[in-house]
């Protein structure tokens, strides 16, 4: 028997009460188990469960009341685990609740894909099986929205890959523009000392060029002597007396 739907999810939870007519051991540890189940006290009920199993391992129903138990504690992970035991020895009339249930139990655990798949299994069992329709489609909708948030997620990873290759890229063409700069300007300052003496040595050219013979010289001066003698002449004939002051005829 299945319970109510919550947020918006069918779960059957309520454990069969199959296979124990005869009373015993087993019997009425699992049928403490129902008890402790229908109090609200989950997790008490899957270890009577689990006490009762080690008696039975291989009966489906306790593998299924333990699973059902463990679901409503929380504990989707063993729940799924006890539900897949129950698989191998169930009936055809337990199988499609098994299917429906594990299928609830991924879903809770994020496994929509795996959920999908259980609930298309109970559906070919029992086609007019309606809640695991309903619960069909919300793993479907599950699925999407997950695999979009996936895509959206490598596309902001792909495109951060691609803005710290470019970063990484620029910081290197920068390096590399710097040390090139570098280089270049210790290449000047390694080439500037080698043009000085060329300069030097043009200098000292230029000064020979400029260096007169013996003869050209000797000429200079004769020429400078005939023009200081001239001037010694022109000083000669210039008046020695102080100019008298002419007196005006008032």
């Amino acid at each position: 028997m299945r319970v109510e739907r919550r947020l918006a999810l069918i779960v059957a939870l309520t454990p069969l009460l199959l296979g124990f007519s005869l009373p015993g051991g087993v019997e009425r540890m699992c049928a403490r188990g129902n008890r402790l189940y229908e109090q609200g006290k989950y997790q008490e009920a899957a270890d009577t469960y689990a006490r009762a199993l080690k008696a039975r391992p291989d009966d489906p129903t306790l593998h299924y009341n333990q699973g059902t138990a463990l679901y409503q504690a929380g504990n989707f992970q063993a729940a799924d685990q006890a539900l897949s035991a129950a698989m191998a020895e169930a009936t055809k009339e337990l199988q499609p609740d098994l299917h429906y249930n594990i299928g609830n139990t991924r879903y809770r655990l994020g496994d929509f894909k795996g959920a999908i798949e259980q609930y298309k299994q109970a559906l070919r069992l029992n086609p007019d099986d309606a809640e695991a329709k309903y619960n069909l489609e919300m793993a479907q909708r599950k699925l999407k929205e997950q695999q979009e948030k996936q895509q959206e997620e490598e596309q902001k990873q792909e495109q951060q890959k691609d803005q710290e290759k470019q970063d990484k890229e620029r910081q290197q063409n920068q390096q590399q523009d710097q040390e090139a700069s570098q280089e270049e300007q210790e290449q000047q300052q390694a080439e500037q000392p080698q043009e000085q003496p060329a300069q030097q040595s043009q200098a000292g050219q230029a000064t020979d060029e400029k260096t007169l013979s013996k003869e050209q010289a000797a000429a200079l001066l004769r020429a400078l002597a005939a023009d200081d003698a001239a001037m010694q002449k022109i000083i000669r004939r210039a008046p020695m007396a102080e100019p008298r002051a002419v007196e005006k005829d008032w």
